[in-house]
C-alpha cells in the first residue's frame, strides 16, 4: 500500500534563511578570478566567521610554531585556497547549527560527508581538466544533501518514519518517495531556489542521484553523482543507515579509465578527509 503523505509545505519556512554573507561567499567562491582582498574583505565582516578562520589557523592539524591573532597573516600561512574552501561550510554550519542529531542522524557525519563530496568534486572536475568549475562543484557538493538537513531540522515526523522503513531494508531514495512523494534532492532544490541561489546549483542539487535529467547542468550532476558515490566508498556517509548506492555505467566510465583510476581518486580523497574532520571538529568545539 503506497504511504505517500501530502508535506506540509509550510514547514519549510522554519528553515533558516540563507544569510547575505553566505551568498556573497558562493560568488567569491564560484568566481575562479576572485582576489585575496575580495575574501579577506568577506571575513573582516563576519565576526564568526573571522574567528573561525583563526581557530582552524591556530589548530594542531597546521601546527604553526605560534599563536596567530592577526587575520591577514593566518589567510596567509593556511593560504588563499584553502581559506576560500573554508568559508561556506563554516558560515552554513553556523547557520543549521541548532539542528539536532537523533538516533538516524549525525550533525558530524553530514557535514564531513558533504565536505567529503565537495572534496571529490574538486578532483573529478580536475581529472576531466574543468578546473574553471571547481568553485561551482565545491559548493554544489557542499549543498547536495541539503534537503536531507530540512528534513531532519523540520519535518522530523517524515524523516523519522523515512528512516524507519530504510531500517527494514527500503532503499533511502525509495523510503523518501513513498512517504514524502519526493526525495531529499527535490526538497534540497525548493529550499536552494527560495534562497534563490543560481538556477545550476538548484538543478544539479535536484538531479545529483539522476544526472540524466539534469539537462544543460548534466555535466557537473554526473560530477556530484560520482563524488557522492566516491564519499560512500570511504564509508562515509551521511546518514547513519541505509546511503549505499551505485553510479550507473556511463559515469563511471567518465571517470574511471585505468584499473587503478579509482585506488588513486579515493587516496586523493582520503587525505582531504582528514581536513574535513580537522574542521568539522572545531566548528562543533
Amino acid at each position: 500500500m503506497r504511504t505517500t503523505q501530502k508535506i506540509d509545505f509550510s514547514k519549510l519556512r522554519d528553515v533558516p534563511p540563507l544569510p547575505i554573507v553566505v551568498t556573497r561567499a558562493i560568488q567569491v567562491i564560484n568566481d575562479p578570478d576572485s582576489s585575496a582582498k575580495e575574501l579577506t574583505d568577506l571575513i573582516i565582516h563576519d565576526q564568526v566567521l573571522a574567528a573561525k578562520i583563526l581557530k582552524v589557523a591556530n589548530s594542531a592539524y597546521y601546527g604553526l610554531p605560534s599563536k596567530i591573532s592577526n587575520l591577514n597573516r593566518a589567510i596567509t600561512l593556511i593560504g588563499f585556497d584553502e581559506v576560500k574552501r573554508m568559508i561556506a561550510p563554516i558560515l552554513l554550519f553556523n547557520t543549521f547549527k541548532n539542528f539536532q542529531n537523533n538516533e538516524y542522524f549525525s550533525s558530524r557525519d553530514f557535514w564531513i560527508h558533504s565536505l567529503a563530496v565537495a572534496d571529490a568534486c574538486e578532483i573529478l572536475v580536475e581529472k576531466i581538466n574543468q578546473p574553471q568549475d571547481a568553485g561551482e562543484a565545491r559548493v554544489v557538493g557542499l549543498l547536495h544533501d541539503v534537503g536531507r538537513l530540512v528534513l531532519v531540522g523540520v519535518l522530523q515526523f517524515h524523516f523519522n518514519k523515512v528512516m524507519k522503513k530504510v531500517s527494514m531494508g527500503v532503499d533511502v531514495l525509495k523510503a523518501e518517495e513513498g512517504i514524502l512523494g519526493m526525495d531529499h534532492a527535490r526538497i534540497g532544490a525548493k529550499i536552494t531556489e527560495s534562497w534563490n541561489l543560481p538556477e545550476s546549483v538548484v538543478n544539479i542539487i535536484k538531479y545529483h542521484h539522476d544526472p540524466e535529467n539534469a539537462g544543460k547542468h548534466s555535466n557537473l550532476a554526473e560530477v556530484v553523482c560520482m563524488a557522492d558515490y566516491l564519499a560512500n566508498e570511504l564509508n562515509i556517509k551521511s546518514l547513519v543507515i541505509g546511503e549505499t548506492h551505485d553510479v550507473p555505467d556511463y559515469i563511471r566510465d567518465r571517470f574511471i579509465h585505468e584499473e587503478d583510476d579509482l585506488d588513486i581518486i579515493l587516496a586523493k580523497l582520503e587525505s582531504e578527509v582528514e581536513k574535513a574532520k580537522t574542521l568539522v571538529a572545531i566548528l562543533n568545539d
